[in-house]
């Protein structure tokens, strides 16, 4: 699921470079935010209940409780959340390819 999402994402961002080159250097400090707000020292239960609600817009969100679940509390992810990281992995994945796809045609004019 994590390799479909990164395809997606990279797609998404490769293809939105080519029109605007600025983006490459965004794309450092957006990540650095992603991961600021992604609970990768800390436990979801460690935030109080009205903030977690922020958590369950960021897509690395799902991939790092997957992760910690396996890992680090050696116990197998609720459902919902392997369900939620797969429909947005997919999603990303095939917007992406669509995207990809329809642009390629005028990446040589901008290159």
């Amino acid at each position: 699921l994590q390799i479909i999402f990164s395809i997606g994402t990279l797609w998404i961002i490769s293809a939105v470079n080519v029109f605007f080159r600025d983006l490459n250097n965004m794309i450092p400090v957006v990540v650095l935010l992603l991961m600021m707000i992604s609970p990768i020292a800390y436990t979801e239960e460690m935030i109080p209940g009205p903030l977690r609600v922020i958590l369950y817009f960021n897509p690395l969100y799902y991939m790092i409780m997957l992760y910690q679940n396996a890992l680090i509390f050696n116990r197998l992810a609720p459902i919902n959340q392997v369900v939620t990281y797969a429909g947005i992995s997919f999603a990303a994945f095939f917007v992406a390819y669509i995207v990809f796809t329809r642009l390629k045609t005028v990446f040589a004019d901008y290159v």
